[in-house]
């Protein structure tokens, strides 16, 4: 279960921003997890309550425009400005030995955190991240397109294809996400991802890449596997703190011990 919802104001670029999070302290590292695209914080809800992460500090966000942090009217955000509010959000709640770990798109943000602040990331987990553009087909049609047709055209039917399939999870959080959040941030995935995997394997930092079964023909895992540690996810489709919770929560903390304490 997880703790009652924070809510933290920044000042960012002169403005007030609401970053709303969820936090449990704990004598261990911090556990820090950033959310998919258009996504949220409530996807670490089973981290909670899994006894292989008991004693770790356990943190999440919403990015803005997403589950419960508001979407300025008056301006975009990029992925560059996720990178910059995760680091006020670490440096507001002096979260110490930090592994950062980012869902699918939240692994770009994690691995440009990483990279450009070294000092606030001891590890980065990378759970089926973006590692290069073909994992953006959604991103490249929504980037390639005007506002309007996103929002008339294109969410209605990708919200309608989720119906009834294996992740139909994200349906909600895109119904949830602001939509002009969701078009903003759609041209930093494929800038990002381009390079994804060389930001990912550059990083001086112990790493872990996390996938799923059912995505295990993944053009760039042959390449994973001869750098770092990768763990496949039995029974799972790219949310496997979801479809096998066992399975993943096992291999973040055989992770933690044998790299991080």
């Amino acid at each position: 279960m997880l703790p009652q919802e924070q809510k933290l104001e920044i000042i960012y670029k002169g403005e007030k921003q609401i970053l709303t999070y969820f936090f449990r302290p704990g004598e261990l590292g911090t556990v820090l997890w950033l959310h998919a695209y258009c996504c949220g914080k409530e996807d670490f809800e089973p981290a909670f309550s899994n006894h292989l992460l008991d004693g770790y500090t356990l943190a999440g966000f919403d990015f803005p425009g997403s589950s419960n942090s508001p979407y300025p009217e008056n301006k975009s955000f990029d992925f560059d400005d996720l990178v910059e509010m995760t680091k006020i959000f670490i440096e507001n709640l002096k979260l110490k030995n930090v592994i950062v770990i980012g869902h699918s798109t939240g692994s770009l943000v994690a691995s440009l955190l990483a990279e450009r602040y070294p000092d606030l990331a001891k590890a980065v987990v990378s759970v089926e991240g973006n590692m290069d553009l073909g994992d953006c087909w959604l991103t490249k049609k929504i980037a390639g397109n005007s506002y309007e047709k996103f929002i008339q055209e294109i969410l209605p039917e990708y919200l309608k294809s989720l119906e009834g399939g294996p992740i139909e999870v994200y349906g909600a959080h895109l119904r949830r996400a602001n939509p002009r959040s969701c078009y903003d941030y759609a041209g930093s995935v494929l800038k990002y991802s381009e390079k994804g995997l060389e930001t990912f394997l550059g990083l001086k930092v112990p790493k872990l890449f996390i996938y799923c079964k059912e995505n295990s023909s993944l053009s760039y895992l042959p390449i994973l596997k001869k750098e770092i540690n990768v763990v496949e996810i039995q029974d799972s489709n790219h949310w496997p703190i979801y479809d096998n919770p066992d399975a993943f929560f096992k291999a973040l903390s055989e992770f933690l011990k044998s790299n991080i304490y």
